[in-house]
């Protein structure tokens, strides 16, 4: 199931050819190392603005969602590998009322990841849940928005700002309707990864830059 967004597609493949994408959604600006000393400075604010998040309240806007999404990585609960086998079992073998009730009782558990959320909803569509899908829904389009504001996505030095790969694959494929990686390599300190891709229902290719710094960072201090 895809979620496509503010026609997000053709915006993207307007900024490719250097036109203006649209004005009047501006970019956030993304300061990771403000984002880290706000999170130790003032945790009550961010514990606010996740629960109005949960609560799916559209009145939060880009710059809040992107220090909500993007603080994550600098909490203790922060895992971007985070697993769920029981849920994808259930999600993998088509069983969605399954997969519903344990996406019900994890999503607010981690409530920032993409890729959960997107596991979440279409599991909850599929099964007929429609209180879940309406409580989910603004989520999702909240998160997604937020991403895109980080950046462009079309350059190395506006890249969108993600905060693991398995977020990244999930806007590629579920946001996007991406299915086709060609192939990914790092940019400049590492930080920035190129995604060649290639375009839904063409042979066009096209370099999509993501900033995965996060899980860089979580990588660095985890896994050695």
């Amino acid at each position: 199931m895809k979620f496509t967004l503010k026609s997000l597609f053709f915006t993207l493949l307007v900024a490719a050819c250097g036109a203006n994408a649209n004005a009047a959604d501006e970019l956030v600006n993304v300061d990771l190392n403000q984002i880290e000393v706000d999170m130790a400075m003032n945790p009550a604010n961010y514990n606010q603005l996740l629960d109005r998040f949960v609560k799916a309240d559209t009145t939060l806007t880009n710059a809040e969602m992107a220090y909500l999404y993007l603080g994550q990585g600098f909490s203790p609960q922060y895992d971007p590998y985070q697993a769920y086998p029981l849920l994808m079992n259930a999600y993998d073998s088509q069983d969605y009322d399954t997969a519903a009730s344990l996406a019900e009782a994890v999503v607010d558990e981690n409530p920032m990841s993409l890729d959960l959320l997107i596991t979440a909803l279409v599991a909850a569509t599929r099964s007929g849940n429609v209180d879940m899908s309406l409580q989910l829904q603004p989520r999702l389009n909240l998160l997604v928005d937020c991403i895109v504001s980080t950046g462009k996505g079309t350059n190395a030095a506006e890249p969108f700002y993600v905060a693991s790969t398995a977020d990244l694959r999930q806007f590629l494929r579920n946001i996007l309707g991406i299915t086709d990686v060609v192939e990914t390599t790092t940019v400049g300190n590492g930080d920035v990864e190129a995604w060649k891709v290639r375009l839904p229902d063409s042979e066009r290719e096209h370099i999509l830059y993501f900033n995965n710094s996060l899980e860089h960072r979580f990588d660095t201090t985890h896994r050695k």
